[in-house]
C-alpha cells in the first residue's frame, strides 16, 4: 500500500470513529451538537449613575461617573478593580511594577503601561 493510501486511510477511519464517539452521523434528524442555551432575558436592573459623591447624574452633565458610587452598593468593587483584566499591564512578569508616565517615551503621557492598565 503506498504511503498516500495509507494517510487517506487512516484519516477516514479516524473521521468515522470521531462521529461514532460524537453520537452517530446525525442521519435520524436528532441535533447531535452541544446544547444550545438561550441568551438571558435580561443582564442587569436600571440603574442610576452617580458621581463621585454619590449624587445622581442627569442627562447632559459633565460630571464623570464613578463606578464605586454607582456599582458598590451590590458589587465588589476592589474585587472587581483587581481582576485581571483591570490590572494587565500594571506588573511584567516577574510582578514588579512597571507602570509609569509616558511609558513609551513619545509625549503619551496616559499611556501608563504597555498593557490596559492606565489605558482610556
Amino acid at each position: 500500500m503506498s504511503p498516500r493510501r495509507a494517510l487517506a486511510l487512516t484519516v477516514i477511519g479516524g473521521m468515522a470513529l470521531a462521529g461514532l464517539a460524537l453520537g452517530g452521523c446525525g442521519s435520524s434528524g436528532e441535533n447531535v451538537g452541544p446544547p444550545i442555551i438561550p441568551p438571558p432575558t435580561a443582564t442587569h436592573d436600571n440603574i442610576v449613575l452617580r458621581d463621585r459623591w454619590g449624587n445622581p447624574l442627569q442627562v447632559g452633565d459633565t460630571e464623570p461617573y464613578s463606578p464605586r458610587a454607582t456599582c458598590g452598593e451590590c458589587h465588589d468593587v476592589d474585587s472587581i478593580a483587581n481582576g485581571y483584566h483591570f490590572q494587565q499591564g500594571r506588573t511584567d512578569a516577574n510582578g514588579d511594577i512597571q507602570m509609569q508616565t509616558d511609558f513609551y517615551g513619545d509625549g503619551r503621557y496616559w499611556l501608563l503601561s504597555d498593557g490596559m492598565f492606565g489605558k482610556w
